[in-house]
């Protein structure tokens, strides 16, 4: 769709390092205390884990998880860092999504009014899955983005486990097996936590992914510990004592920020562990690895997390593509298949022969076809507007970035915010 040119200047008026207005992750409204007998959820065992050695084996199911803070601009970036990926990620799980205008009706050059289309950011190798609820006036806090095109999984919305604004449940399957991942946003309520614990079962086969706005000495380092709340102590005796591990690096930030402090009278960089990964211990020993990519920052305060399990379906072939421009190959290939095995005689007078004859030729025609017409599985690219100058762009800004917090000023703050900026106005301008 063509777009009136957008002024870069325009972009930068009233511009500031970071807004001066608090994020959840600022602010701790208590919560009501505890009903004193809460419903809980499956208990596997009354024990807390830490993060088993990594298997040998190489991943195979990757998930890509990151708060995308509401932005257009960072839900697109999303899509395209995570289908750059190699391989390319299998599930996205966004918190507070963008979700509000990304169009107007086609019909309104026939004389009908126009009207604004509602929806997600869109790309061609990704479908995007929101709760129930959502709505203008219900805005998601939690959606999934699942690809379009797999070969090995299927994928099923699991409303009657849970299907909230701020709690959501997947079921990823396969031939042989299935589990479970729940996409989490616990906003200043405390609501998604809540929840959580008020959830009467749980599969034992989960995971659990998103922005839970909490610090606890489990995961977070001793300069956040002020934020230490009664919330986030449930939060810990729940997942304990129902047998889940934690599968954050201790004091590994997952949020930044640049901002005034009061005490000290000055402008600082603020970090901290906010988004979190939890795994049941049925799922424990298919965890190959868990990283927040501070790497792939994309324009959002918070870095994208990455969970990759050792999870291996059955076998599942993607099918042959016969066209007529691989006949001479295939027919190369059978010819050769066929030299490799019992010669079948001009005459055939028994049984006997005739079956292994049959046997010979499937066979012949199988391996030539698997090696010469197997469909390729297609997997998630990049969109074809995200060229250079959006990669660039994106390049300069984890540069600023990775400056501002070397050497945190108001000056390289500002050098990261403009950075943004740019970033942003490359893919206004392209998209």
């Amino acid at each position: 769709m063509n777009k009136s040119p957008i002024s870069f200047a325009k972009l930068l008026e009233n511009t500031i390092a970071f807004d001066n207005h608090p994020d959840d992750e600022d602010l701790y409204v208590p919560s009501p205390p505890p009903p004193s007998t809460p419903s809980p959820i499956i208990v596997e065992t009354p024990s807390f884990h830490n993060l088993p050695a990594k298997p040998s084996a190489q991943p195979t199911f990757k998930i890509f998880s990151q708060n995308a803070r509401r932005s257009n601009v960072t839900t697109h970036a999303i899509l395209n860092v995570a289908s750059t990926l190699t391989p390319p990620a299998d599930l996205i799980l966004i918190q507070e999504p963008y979700f509000g205008k990304i169009g107007v009706n086609s019909q309104m050059a026939q004389g009908n009014p126009i009207t604004d289309v509602l929806g997600t950011p869109k790309h061609k190798d990704w479908q995007a899955i929101l709760p129930q609820s959502t709505s203008l006036s219900v805005l998601p806090d939690v959606m999934f983005y699942i690809p379009t095109t797999r070969a090995k999984w299927t994928f099923q919305i699991r409303s009657d486990i849970v299907s909230t604004s701020c709690l959501f449940c997947m079921e990823v399957k396969s031939d042989s097996d299935s589990f479970f991942v729940f996409n989490v946003y616990n906003d200043v309520d405390n609501g998604a936590c809540d929840l959580l614990a008020s959830l009467n079962t749980v599969p034992i086969r989960s995971v659990f992914l998103g922005d839970f706005n909490l610090h606890h000495p489990v995961w977070s380092s001793d300069d956040n510990l002020d934020k230490h709340s009664p919330n986030s102590d449930r939060l810990v005796e729940l997942f304990a004592q129902n047998g889940y591990s934690i599968l954050n690096e201790h004091g590994l930030e997952t949020f930044f920020t640049y901002r005034y402090n009061p005490s000290a009278e000055r402008n600082e960089l603020y970090t901290s562990t906010l988004d979190l990964a939890w795994s049941s211990n049925g799922m424990l020993r298919e965890v190959f690895s868990f990283t927040v990519a501070h790497h792939l920052a994309n324009g959002s305060d918070h870095y994208p997390c990455i969970l990759e399990l050792q999870y291996s379906p059955s076998d599942h072939k993607a099918g042959y593509r016969f066209t007529e421009d691989r006949y001479e190959e295939w027919s190369r290939a059978f010819t050769l298949e066929l030299s490799r095995r019992p010669t079948i005689p001009d005459h055939i007078d028994d049984l006997d022969t005739l079956s292994t004859s049959i046997s010979n030729l499937q066979s012949a025609a199988i391996s030539a076809s698997e090696q010469t017409c197997l469909r390729r599985s297609k997997r998630a690219r990049q969109a074809l507007w995200y060229d250079n100058k959006v990669k660039t762009a994106l390049a300069d800004m984890r540069k600023a970035l990775r400056k501002l917090k070397l050497y945190p000023s108001q000056h390289n703050a500002l050098r990261y915010h403009v950075a943004r900026k740019q970033f942003k106005f490359q893919v206004m301008v392209l998209k």
